[in-house]
């Protein structure tokens, strides 16, 4: 575990996204702080122990006083109350999970926003550190990068070059490569590759994949 990154990382949402990624830090040596609207529930209690000892839970208004950094992995329906809930986040760098993901017909399909959600999120939250982060990335993955045949990149993005700096060395240390695509703005795109991502996941096909960034030859 990196000594310039805080010990104690929050997740924002136990879900099967915010689940894999408590599991991978608590792997890598952090303690896992979970956010939840019902941290004291069977439900997340089962996630802590199954995440180890380093692992516990508070509530939406308690937990962002306990850590300075924050996974948010809450599904798009639920966002803005999520973040309200939080109340003031001034200073914390929040590492935004998010696809704006929508029901059509009952289908599930990625909405289209005026800008994106990571924008959105920070508009929000107006004085978190938003890095966009893990959203191009399935759950399974993230529990273990091994199931990859490769190394797998974790694009990121966000006005912040200190916050990036760290969400670069926490993604280094669960396993992964981190490459800084640019400001915040760049989100939409990095939206747009999850969309691509999970249109493949859900038609079940045997070829899904996982990005992976390289240098351009010389």
């Amino acid at each position: 575990m990196s000594a310039q990154v805080s010990a104690k990382i929050g997740v924002v949402g136990t879900g099967k996204v915010g689940a894999a990624l408590g599991v991978n830090l608590a792997k890598a040596g952090f303690s896992v702080l979970y956010l939840s609207r019902t941290p004291d529930s069977e439900t997340v209690q089962d996630l802590c122990r199954r995440t180890g000892p380093s692992a516990s839970a508070a509530s939406l208004a308690e937990g962002p006083g306990q850590t300075d950094i924050l996974f948010f992995a809450v599904v798009w329906r639920a966002a803005q109350e999520t973040i309200a809930a939080m109340g003031d986040l001034t200073g914390k760098i929040l590492l935004d999970a998010s696809n704006p993901v929508i029901y059509v017909n009952g289908a599930e399909t990625v909405g289209r926003l005026p800008s994106s959600a990571g924008e959105v999120i920070q508009s929000w939250a107006p004085g978190a550190r938003v890095v966009k982060a893990f959203n191009t990335l399935n759950a399974k993955v993230i529990a273990n990068p091994a199931l990859s045949a490769g190394p797998v990149t974790i694009p990121i993005a966000g006005d912040d070059g200190a916050a990036k700096e760290t969400a670069r060395r926490l993604i280094e240390a669960i396993g992964f490569e981190a490459y800084d695509v640019g400001p915040l703005a760049n989100s939409a795109t990095l939206e747009s590759m999850g969309k691509m991502l999970i249109s493949v996941l859900l038609q079940d096909r045997p070829d899904a994949f996982d990005y992976c960034l390289r240098p351009r030859a010389k």
